[in-house]
């Protein structure tokens, strides 16, 4: 009995990490994460011609002060960024789909020259190419630091 009840307790506790204390939602910014449909070279290629699409049309299109109200253009854009993402597959003759969604993702740490995003969970633009099962690649689309 004693052993159960101690038992119960460890997992009590690691529930407690898990759901407060654990991945640490950092709010400040907002990732971008393009998954390619493979990882052969031709759908790495449009992988990246699609992050440079959706970029280009970024820059152009949202201008916000903060992470909050980026996400909220983000939100009206979507249909329009997932548009890009066709484009760009269409260009290069791949007919697969693509998913464009809003999610919070957990990321490893990473440095984009003296900034350095700590392991944790971010708010994500995640674009699917196709399946979803090859390489994929990611960076901070607010603030833009995608080109460090």
């Amino acid at each position: 009995m004693k052993y159960l009840l101690s038992g119960i307790g460890l997992v009590s506790v690691l529930i407690a990490i898990f759901l407060f204390g654990g991945a640490k939602q950092n709010e400040e910014y907002v990732r971008l994460h393009i998954v390619a449909n493979s990882s052969s070279m031709q759908d790495s290629k449009v992988k990246y011609d699609v992050k440079e699409a959706v970029l280009n049309y970024l820059s152009e299109t949202v201008n916000a002060k903060n992470s909050q109200s980026f996400s909220e253009e983000i939100n009206i854009h979507m249909r329009a960024i997932e548009k890009i993402a066709e484009t760009e597959l269409r260009k290069n003759r791949c007919y697969y789909g693509v998913c464009c969604t809003i999610e919070q993702e957990d990321f490893p740490t990473r440095a984009y020259g003296d900034l350095v995003l700590k392991e944790g969970v971010y708010q994500t633009i995640r674009i699917q190419l196709g399946s979803g099962k090859g390489d994929n690649w990611w960076c901070v689309a607010f603030p833009n630091v995608c080109d460090v």
